[in-house]
Order: C-alpha cells, then structure tokens, then sequence
C-alpha cells in the first residue's frame, strides 16, 4: 500500500496534536534503533475508562520475533497505569488468526462477531471483538 511524504507529515501532525484520546507509538529495535511498526490507543475515554488498541508490524522479516508481543504488553501496562484504564479492546477480521491468536496470549478475551462490521474488498466482513480489563492484566502479567 502506497502512503505518501505528504500523508505521513499529516498522520504525525495529527498525533502530535491529539493527545488525550489517541497514544501512537512506534516500534523500533532496540539494538539499532530502526522504526519496525506503531502500536495505538484510541478512542481514549477518560469518563468510561477505555480505549481501544491496534498495532502492525511491517516488514515480513521482523514478524515473528516477538516484538508485537512486546509492544502490546508495554502499551497495556501504560493503559492500565499510567492512564487507569480499566478495559482496553481490539476487532480483527474473524479470519485474521495471527492476530486472534497474539491478542489471546497478551491476556485478551474474545467477547463476540460483529456481523458485516466493515466493507473490504467488494463485500461486509465480520469481525472478531476481544477485549482485556485491568484485573485480568495484573493477573496475567504481575500477581504470579
């Protein structure tokens, strides 16, 4: 997919400015600092406690590593702490079992089907909905 200069100026800019409802990070190697991705929250509310969250990684040779693991837990424990959140969720198209299974070993629990949730390609396409609260984090990720 082609972005262009100009989108991704945009796409900063607007990150850059939005600060209460949206955190968008990106993800680079620690070894030698290069940009591999973004992780997101979105949709903050600060009344309701909850956001949502999305994530990509983009070269095929960094999949796999561990890395979108990584960045959701550190994303996660952001969410729950820094901000006290209390729910944090995620859709995926049903058939997108790479990111099913992720969400699922970072401690996400699938809730549901959006039926006919977003039009790609030429037709609706359902979508998994999965979400993690704050009790189940702590408990997977702290209280051993």
């Amino acid at each position: 997919m082609f972005i262009s200069e100009e989108n991704e100026k945009k796409w900063i800019e607007d990150a850059n400015n939005d600060k209460v409802s949206n955190v968008k990070l990106a993800i680079c190697l620690i070894e030698n600092d290069e940009y591999i991705g973004n992780v997101y929250l979105t949709g903050i509310d600060h009344v309701n406690k909850k956001s949502g969250i999305g994530f990509f990684i983009g070269d095929n040779k960094h999949h796999k590593k561990g890395y979108a693991t990584e960045a959701i837990q550190l994303i996660l424990n952001h969410a729950f702490i820094d901000l006290g959140l209390e729910r944090v969720e995620s859709k995926q198209f049903i058939n997108n079992l790479v990111s099913i299974k992720l969400h699922e070993k970072v401690g996400f629990y699938k809730e549901g089907v959006l039926r006919n949730y977003f039009f790609k390609n030429g037709k609706y396409n359902d979508v998994s909905i999965m979400s993690i609260i704050k009790k189940d984090f702590f408990e997977m990720h702290y209280i051993k």
